[in-house]
C-alpha cells in the first residue's frame, strides 16, 4: 500500500512540475507575441504626415534632465503613460539609436518623453525609471496631438516651423506605435528622410524652415516609405 501510495504521489509531483513549466512557456510566448505587435505606423490612425500643430507649452518634471530638449531642429517625442509596460522598453531603444547615429546625424535628432499624467505621477514615473532623457508634461498633451485613445507609446517626429507673424508651429514628418528597436529605426528613418525632402534639402543641418501657412507645409512634405539608410534626397 506504501509504495503505491509513493507512486502515485510522485507522478503527482512530476505531472505539477510539468503543468508549471508549461505554464510558465506559455505566458513568456504571450509576452514576446505581445511586444511583437506591429505598430499602427504612419497614416493609419492618429495624426497624419504633413499634419501642422500649434506649439504646446509643455512643463518640464521637476527633477528630469533638459540636456538636448529644444537644441535640433527635428525632435522625436515619444508619448507615454504610468504603468504602460511596452513604454518601459523606449528609452532603451533611444540610447541605442542615439549611440548608433552617424555624427552628421546626431544635431539633427532630439528625443524627449512626454505624458498627460498629473505632476505628481509623472516625477515618481521619472524617479522609478531612473530617466535620462526629458520627460515633459501637460494635462491636454494626448488631445492636442491627437492620439488620445490611439495607445502608448506613440511616437510623433515634430520639426519646428517659423511661421508668419512669429507663431510658433510644428509639422509631424513621421508618427506612430513604436514597441521594437526595428520600429523606432524605421521611424527615425522615415522623419530623416521627411525633413531633407521637407527642406529641399542642400546638406546644410542648420538650414531654418520657413512656411506661408499650414496648406502649404503640408503640401511641401513628400510622404516616403520607412526604408533603412540615409534618404537625405540627391541634390546633384
Amino acid at each position: 500500500m506504501s509504495e503505491t501510495w509513493y507512486a502515485a504521489f510522485g507522478l503527482l509531483a512530476i505531472l505539477t512540475v510539468a503543468n508549471s513549466v508549461l505554464l510558465v512557456a506559455t505566458m513568456r510566448q504571450v509576452g514576446v507575441l505581445h511586444q511583437r505587435v506591429p505598430p499602427t505606423g504612419p497614416g493609419s490612425v492618429g495624426p497624419q504626415p504633413g499634419q501642422t500643430f500649434e506649439h504646446l507649452a509643455t512643463s518640464l518634471v521637476p527633477g528630469s534632465t533638459s540636456d538636448g530638449l529644444g537644441t535640433a531642429p527635428l525632435t522625436v517625442i515619444a508619448y507615454v503613460t504610468p504603468g504602460c509596460a511596452l513604454c518601459e522598453r523606449i528609452p532603451g531603444f533611444i540610447e541605442a539609436v542615439t549611440r548608433s547615429a552617424a555624427p552628421h546625424e546626431r544635431g539633427l535628432l532630439s528625443f524627449a518623453l512626454a505624458t498627460d499624467a498629473p505632476a505628481p505621477e509623472a516625477q515618481e514615473y521619472r524617479d522609478r525609471h531612473d530617466l535620462q532623457l526629458p520627460l515633459v508634461c501637460h494635462p491636454d498633451f494626448a488631445d492636442h496631438y491627437e492620439v488620445k485613445g490611439i495607445g502608448a507609446p506613440y511616437l510623433l517626429a515634430l520639426a519646428d516651423l517659423d511661421g508668419n507673424g512669429g507663431e510658433k508651429r510644428q509639422i509631424l514628418l513621421a508618427g506612430g506605435i513604436v514597441n521594437s528597436l526595428e520600429q523606432l529605426e524605421d521611424l527615425v528613418d522615415m522623419a530623416r528622410g521627411q525633413y531633407w525632402a521637407y527642406l529641399g534639402s542642400d546638406g546644410d543641418d542648420n538650414v531654418a524652415v520657413d512656411f506661408d501657412g499650414a496648406s502649404d507645409a503640408a503640401e511641401r512634405l513628400t510622404v516616403i516609405g520607412g526604408g533603412r539608410g540615409d534618404d537625405r534626397p540627391n541634390t546633384e
